[in-house]
């Protein structure tokens, strides 16, 4: 076997792989008889538009191909499309080994998508393969005078969103004010606020008096939870800087506060375990209540621009 000549130029991949094309496959036979400059494939569909390949058995001369085979992706059907219609894609193309049982692959290189509009209707490769590599049997190219050809297309939608990321200092009514009740009778898991509605997302306090067996209740933890962010995009979590503080509370001389800086999740709790000793129920009678404050000093918000 003679070795293969290939020289795409630049930023063209070239590769062998053994899995077939994807959409579309042609195979040209008694390619020598007649010579003809130019074969045409059948017609394909991908992505909902129509496709055809053009091979040069000799080379596209008018794209510097002499002493190559030349092939093409060709856009069908352009009288059809809009006005200014434009077709971004990503494409492959192949040619058969048939003794191997494999594909030589070309693609450009690093991504690259090609544009199809109505000045530029057909994309490929000028230099495909040496004529020379091409004729030489033992490559398995060409085969009784036989070639098989293909393609695959990835179609890039155009249909594109953008959204824009704001970080929003001190929103408005970004201040959260709760005051429970009858806190050394509390004996439950968890006891919650209301609902405050902050840049349209939807929050809400807790506190917990009883945390674990270990500490057998003598800790009060309080928890900043995300009850739902707004709504169209609750898969983007949303960015807190807050204090979590106690303003009044039996027993404490001075306010109480903690940072919070957490991107949360809906349903997502944020807070302190061991925020306060609980004190002697005996020494909160007549003061059995406390004041949460909660304070938003910058929220995330996410806007279309699109």
């Amino acid at each position: 076997m003679t070795s293969v000549e290939i020289d795409h130029g630049p930023g063209i991949t070239s590769y062998k792989r053994g899995i077939h094309p994807a959409h579309y496959m042609f195979k040209i036979e008694s390619l020598s008889t007649p010579e003809v400059e130019k074969y045409e494939s059948g017609v394909f569909e991908v992505g909902g538009y129509k496709w055809s390949l053009a091979f040069y058995p000799t080379g596209n001369e008018n794209m510097n191909g002499n002493d190559y085979i030349s092939l093409y992706l060709v856009i069908e059907n352009t009288e059809k499309l809009p006005a200014c219609w434009e077709v971004n894609v990503s494409f492959r193309l192949f040619l058969f080994d048939q003794i191997r049982d494999n594909y030589l692959t070309i693609e450009a290189a690093n991504g690259k998508i090609s544009r199809f509009h109505a000045t530029k209707t057909e994309w490929g490769f000028g230099k495909f393969l040496s004529l020379k590599s091409f004729h030489d049997a033992s490559n398995g190219y060409l085969v009784g005078d036989t070639c098989i050809i293909g393609a695959e297309v990835l179609v890039v939608e155009s249909n594109r969103k953008q959204d824009a990321l704001l970080m929003i200092k001190s929103p408005p009514n970004n201040i959260m004010t709760w005051t429970p009740t009858k806190v050394s009778t509390l004996h439950g898991e968890e006891y919650v606020s209301q609902v405050f509605t902050v840049e349209e997302s939807k929050w809400k306090l807790s506190i917990s008096p009883k945390v674990n067996e270990l500490r057998e209740g003598k800790h009060l933890s309080i928890y900043l939870q995300c009850v739902e962010a707004v709504s169209q995009y609750q898969n983007i979590k949303v960015y807190v800087e807050s204090k979590l503080r106690i303003k009044k509370f039996h027993g404490i001389s001075k306010p109480l506060e903690y940072n919070v800086k957490h991107w949360f999740s809906s349903s997502e709790s944020m807070g302190f375990q061991s925020f306060v000793s609980r004190l002697d129920p005996i020494a909160l009678t007549g003061s059995d209540w406390l004041t949460i404050e909660a304070e938003i000093m910058v929220i995330s918000k996410v806007k279309s621009i699109t």
